[in-house]
């Protein structure tokens, strides 16, 4: 008697692996963000409502008091040629000094891998990190609810 090998086992087991596969790389090129190393969200933030903000921040104030600046302002411009780099997903904000004792922001792109893009090219249109000094103590919008 032949003995004969049945293809069909194989060839279902084939099927359901190329049906993942394929949906995993839909999924990715859809929503590059979803595969992200855990720990780390490049989705990050959300929308919250100006009242539940401006109590947020009602907060940081109370329990910051010794604190004069509670703001930082970085204009478009910068942000934009930050976020032109390809490989950036998103933005992290790092609190900074100057020599002098002003208190600042430093604005770094992100990357997939939720690493700081701090080197690369720079050019006329991109900017790799950003500084601002300009701050919420004389120029802040005192009739805002973030600072009721």
């Amino acid at each position: 008697m032949k003995k004969t090998t049945s293809f069909f086992p194989v060839s279902l087991l084939l099927l359901g692996a190329g049906y993942i596969l394929g949906a995993i790389t839909r999924r990715a090129e859809e929503d590059p963000g979803s595969y992200m190393p855990k720990g780390f969200n490049s989705k990050a933030g959300e929308a919250i409502n100006s009242k539940e903000a401006g109590k947020q921040t009602k907060k940081y104030r109370k329990d910051h008091k010794e604190k004069t600046v509670y703001a930082n302002y970085c204009g478009r411009f910068a942000i934009e040629q930050i976020l032109n780099n390809k490989a950036c997903v998103g933005l992290r904000i790092y609190r900074a000094m100057s020599e002098k004792g002003d208190y600042g922001i430093v604005v770094v792109g992100v990357n997939s891998a939720g690493k700081d893009i701090t080197e690369g090219i720079v050019t006329t249109q991109s900017l790799l990190i950003a500084v601002s000094y300009d701050k919420c103590e004389s120029d802040c919008d005192n009739g805002s609810v973030l600072m009721q």
